[in-house]
């Protein structure tokens, strides 16, 4: 199940704030963290990376929303996907210096 953490910036008047972020809430595949200012977090999980575009737009475009930025995006569990290691990466060691 893919998961992301996003961050949405919220625009217009604060007071209506609440019920933006509602509206982002209302999807079940998307759960609202906290708020800090005008920025509200989220996390988003999807049965598959292909849902991932259309529900991040969807978001994005909710009434009260100005920008929608990905700041997490775990693929660890989905097979289609050969993790999100860099190819250039896959089987060296971690390391300090890395």
């Amino acid at each position: 199940m893919p998961v992301t953490g996003l961050v949405a910036h919220l625009r217009g008047d604060p007071s209506g704030w609440p019920e933006t972020i509602a509206r982002l809430g209302a999807d079940a595949r998307v759960t609202v963290g906290p708020r800090e200012g005008g920025r509200v977090a989220l996390v988003t999980e999807t049965t598959a990376a292909a849902e991932d575009a259309a529900l991040f737009a969807a978001l994005e475009a909710t009434e009260g929303v100005s920008q929608l930025f990905v700041v997490f995006h775990d693929f660890s569990d989905v097979p289609e996907i050969e993790g999100t290691v860099p190819r250039r990466l896959r089987g060296r060691p971690c390391s300090d210096e890395t």
